[in-house]
């Protein structure tokens, strides 16, 4: 039975998800996801998860997946198998025990809202900066080639401010 003073104890936090991996296409987040449980109910030891992966070999497993990032709970489908082209079923490394437990969330953070650090700027959210690179001169150079010869002789032009938009 689930407990909820226990729940957030035996969670799995996803550190890593390899490029192409079934962790990829199942859309786990590395360092903002935990699977708190499956489909078939709480885990409650850390070889739970890997037995329960073990036992759905290409087969559909169902895990629940908290995401510390939108505070938010989703149903994700694995389908964990030996052939995706790396390591591993899943292609994911995970963190279990005290050091991998899910962290509070500020006391000010609206639950399901989008964090600051990924939300946009209303006011267009660029503004222009000159780009200053210390090896510019008064001329800058650029190579022509030359028909008759093999070398390559400079052309000399006015140098002109390189304009980046830089978010704000």
């Amino acid at each position: 039975m689930c407990e909820p003073e226990t729940a957030t104890e035996n969670v799995w936090h996803v550190l890593d998800v390899l490029e192409g991996s079934p962790a990829e296409s199942a859309g786990l987040v590395p360092m903002g996801d935990w699977i708190l449980g499956w489909s078939g109910g709480a885990l409650s030891a850390e070889n739970d998860f890997y037995d329960l992966v073990e036992a759905h070999v290409d087969k559909p497993l169902r895990v629940y997946v908290y995401s510390y990032d939108f505070d938010t709970l989703r149903e994700v489908v694995l389908i964990p198998n030996r052939h995706w082209g790396g390591e591993g079923l899943l292609g994911c490394i995970f963190g279990f025990g005290l050091l991998h437990r899910i962290p509070p969330q500020p006391e000010d953070r609206i639950p399901g809202s989008i964090p600051p650090e990924l939300q946009e700027e209303d006011e267009g959210g660029y503004e222009q900066h000159q780009l200053f690179v210390p090896a510019d001169s008064e001329e800058q150079v650029s190579w022509q080639h030359q028909e008759d010869t093999t070398y390559h002789q400079p052309v000399a032009r006015p140098a002109q401010p390189i304009r980046v938009p830089i978010p704000s």
